[in-house]
């Protein structure tokens, strides 16, 4: 009664028939772990183990309280997340640690304003995780894909769906539908959708990705081109953004199964970060990438993963070829050795970047070679003289320093240095500092998750399992940036 009373609605006690539903939860689930109470009470308040009816009262919707205490339980995710992106990606636009430092001075304020809010946000994400969508028989859901991105919209209805590049969304056939693509490409454009089927859309560098979960082969949309679902029918549009394939086991309430090992909080947790430990891979996977991927949270800035391309040092004295030292820029940061194409074996591999006005990677065109398996820029590999004509091109994404820019001096550090009023710095020294161990898998094409699939675009063939032991958290304006070692 104590915990109904602290979460719930009113100062008046829940009425018998909330009590006895409650009291029949914890005696199936709790046993003698009367200390998991208020846990059961905010899953209980969050809408858990009951149908909402507005009309008979607050009791019987969900309780604000309760909705804040799961929104404080993952707020610890949240922040881990946001101290980890710092190691990783402060250079490319993202708040430094010091900014997330709970026991911080100055920008703490606003540090607590984010985690608070996009923890909230992530949680009500969690309770109330679809949405319904009916279309009419004279109706036609179209799927445009365009330069920027993907735009989702019902003929007739003025709200449209709007998915940048790099993002992803999710639709569940709770009826039969049809779908086609167009300019109309005959049967091979044509998929009949039975009941359940989930619909993925991924907005890629190349264009727009809509696949299917029963084992249909996928669409593939040009800018200029669409994808049409028509037949009256309804669908289930998922809130959650991360695009994964078990999103409905994984970041739903509803679906969290109570035991000694996984409590609300632990399965709270996983839902924002990803399974543990937080690698690359396993964060693309949880709720929190595909808010900051789609939406950028409460600072605005949309973050994306994509194959990303690297330098390796050829001194012996920076790495082995067990462990290569990558870096980004025109020269190793350690030895200074300059990245010349005719002594520089380039790479790609998957990688964290923030997208800003100031434009900080460039997709750009290479050939792989697969003698020596180097990235070069002209069809003439420099490392190995081979002829690449042969070859198809690859797609990467090339960090833009100041001196490609043609900015030098103040103005470079006023481009970079300034984002968000001040707040976030974007640092342009280059250090080697210690911490935080991240592992990259390059596990793309190997795995079966659609959302992995989905993040190659164009892949380039991986040398070996990527290991990262310490990205660099500076670019440095006369050409380096450490990777890893």
């Amino acid at each position: 009664m104590v915990a109904l009373c602290l979460l719930g609605p009113s100062h008046l006690p829940p009425s018998e028939d909330i009590q006895e539903q409650f009291q029949q939860i914890t005696e199936q689930y709790l046993g003698d772990q009367c200390a998991r109470i208020l846990e059961f009470a905010v899953a209980f308040g969050c809408g858990k183990w009951r149908a909402q009816d507005a009309v008979k009262g607050a009791w019987y919707d969900v309780w604000e309280k309760a909705i804040g205490a799961l929104g404080r339980a993952m707020e610890p995710a949240v922040r881990e997340i946001n101290q980890w992106l710092s190691d990783c990606i402060s250079s490319r636009g993202y708040p430094k640690r010091e900014f997330w430092d709970k026991h911080g001075k100055g920008a703490a304020l606003e540090a607590r304003d984010v985690i608070e809010s996009d923890a909230l946000y992530l949680a009500l994400r969690l309770i109330d995780p679809v949405r319904s969508l009916h279309i009419d028989q004279d109706q036609i859901l179209r799927i445009s894909c365009t330069e920027e991105g993907a735009e989702i919209c019902i003929e007739g209805h003025e709200g449209v769906d709007w998915i940048p590049v790099g993002g992803k969304l999710a639709y569940e056939t709770a009826t039969p539908i049809k779908i086609s693509k167009r300019p109309d490409s005959g049967a091979k454009g044509q998929r009949d959708l039975e009941s359940g089927v989930r619909i993925a859309v991924f907005s890629a560098d190349s264009g727009t990705r809509v696949g299917f979960s029963n084992k249909l082969s996928r669409l593939s949309l040009k800018p200029g081109e669409s994808a049409e679902l028509y037949g009256e029918a309804d669908l289930l549009r998922s809130i959650c953004t991360c695009g994964h394939e078990k999103c409905s086991q994984k970041h739903r309430l509803d679906a969290w199964e109570p035991s000694s090992k996984i409590t609300l909080w632990s399965y709270a947790a996983s839902a924002v970060k990803g399974l543990l430990p937080l690698k690359v891979n396993s964060f693309i996977a949880g709720m929190y990438y595909g808010f900051l991927s789609r939406e950028g949270g409460f600072l605005g800035m949309r973050i994306r993963v994509a194959q990303v391309e690297f330098r390796i040092c050829q001194t012996q004295a920076c790495g082995t070829p067990d462990k290569p030292f990558r870096y980004e820029g025109a020269r190793c940061p350690k030895c200074e050795t300059p990245g010349l194409p005719e002594t520089t074996r380039r790479v790609a591999i998957p990688w964290l970047f923030v997208i800003s006005d100031v434009e900080q990677y460039r997709r750009t065109v290479r050939y792989h070679c697969t003698d020596c398996d180097n990235l070069s820029e002209s069809p003439d590999c420099p490392l190995c003289s081979a002829n690449l004509n042969a070859h198809r091109p690859t797609h990467v994404w090339a960090n833009c320093f100041p001196e490609r820019l043609g900015i030098e001096g103040l103005e470079a550090q006023n481009r970079f240095l300034s984002l968000q009023d001040g707040m976030i710095g974007i640092g342009l020294e280059s250090g080697d500092k210690e911490g935080l161990e991240d592992q990259l898998i390059r596990e793309a094409e190997a795995s079966d998750d659609e959302f992995l699939y989905f993040l190659t675009d164009d892949p380039v063939e991986p040398e070996q399992e990527v290991e990262i032991n310490r990205p660099q958290d500076d670019a440095d304006p006369a050409g380096g940036s450490h990777v890893s070692q």
